[in-house]
């Protein structure tokens, strides 16, 4: 009796301390979980939220509300500002002061490492160019000859479809990113399509419509310097790149062509009716009209999201200009306030080329 009685004690003993550790491993489990969620919140708390403006057409804008009045509301957004008619807003969710000002320092953090990555491309692009000059070599002479120096011709490279370069303006302040056909230093002039992005992000511009060098021969180049902002270093970008294309390349002059992407949009429409004698299109995402008169000359074509809050604004640029009889067209993709998709561009490009 003693020893099975021992033999319960001991079996009763294990069951305790099984349920013990297993209490403390859930307690640790539960420790973790909690751990892992304050880790969590510190993140989002440190990428910083956003003042949330709800638009009636369905649309939103993230951004920090600079002024809001009775007529309009003006919010900051990554490159610039955005302002909205009052009565277009549907509702506002502001985010706090700290909130704001971590998104602010976020942006200024992408802006900086964007610069440093443009300026990379431009050192890159300068290095390989002083590699690729001709080299002197000495020919051997015979008796009664003297030396002699001659330039051997460098072979040409094969330029790779869509491959992008980056480009200093003979001021040496300005550049731009360059797609260049294939075919091109064959004795023909080139169209050229000046591309804006609003952020000066020239290589993403060109990039979404590289596809336009090869398909029709022409030279796509996109601003490094012009971007959302005063519009004086705006004018002095597009002046600098408008003459350095002109001497650095041959082109049809009387075949320019702009595209942009909301600030971008403004900056195409600007250079377009600046120079009504060289420019024959433009391609305008998702915002209204820049500087500028309204030019017959120039054809435009329209292109904004569903839910783009800059939509009526589009709408009502594209009715001025049916009403002054311009050859207009209007494109209103699924999407909100982004570049178009590929389908859109490329019907776009197809359209301007086709005036």
């Amino acid at each position: 009796m003693n020893g099975g009685k021992k033999r319960l004690m001991h079996l009763w003993c294990r069951k305790e301390w099984f349920q013990l550790v297993h209490y403390f491993d859930l307690g640790d489990r539960i420790v973790r979980q909690i751990f892992f969620c304050i880790v969590l919140l510190c993140l989002f708390i440190s990428i910083g939220w956003a003042d949330v403006i709800k638009i009636r057409n369905g649309g939103t804008v993230k951004g920090v509300i600079q002024e809001e009045g009775d007529e309009k509301v003006i919010i900051a957004i990554k490159f610039g500002t955005m302002t909205l008619a009052k009565d277009e807003v549907e509702s506002i969710e502001r985010a706090s002061k700290e909130e704001n000002d971590t998104l602010a320092q976020k942006w200024e953090k992408e802006k900086q490492r964007a610069e440093k990555s443009q300026e990379y491309l431009y050192k890159k692009a300068a290095a390989k160019k002083k590699k690729s000059k001709p080299t002197i070599t000495t020919v051997g002479r015979s008796p009664a000859t003297p030396f002699k120096k001659t330039q051997t011709a460098t072979q040409k490279t094969k330029r790779h479809p869509g491959a992008i370069a980056i480009v200093r303006c003979s001021d040496n302040v300005h550049s731009y990113a360059a797609c260049l056909p294939s075919d091109h230093g064959k004795e023909r002039k080139y169209p050229v399509l000046f591309c804006f992005d609003p952020g000066g992000d020239g290589s993403t511009a060109v990039r979404k419509f590289a596809f336009a060098a090869e398909k029709y021969g022409w030279i796509v180049v996109g601003s490094l310097n012009a971007k959302n902002g005063p519009w004086k270093p705006i004018l002095e970008a597009q002046s600098a790149m408008l003459e350095d294309i002109k001497k650095r390349y041959n082109t049809d002059q009387r075949k320019y062509y702009a595209a942009g992407f909301s600030g971008g949009a403004r900056m195409s429409y600007t250079i377009a009716y600046d120079n009504t004698s060289n420019f024959k299109g433009v391609i305008a995402c998702g915002a209204g009209f820049g500087r500028g008169q309204i030019s017959k000359k120039i054809s435009v074509y329209h292109c904004v999201g569903k839910t783009d809050p800059g939509l009526n604004e589009v709408k009502k640029a594209h009715a001025q200009l049916e009403k002054k009889r311009v050859n207009s067209k209007l494109n209103i993709f699924s999407g909100g306030h982004s570049y178009p998709p590929d389908n859109v561009i490329r019907e776009a490009i197809a359209w301007i080329a086709s005036r």
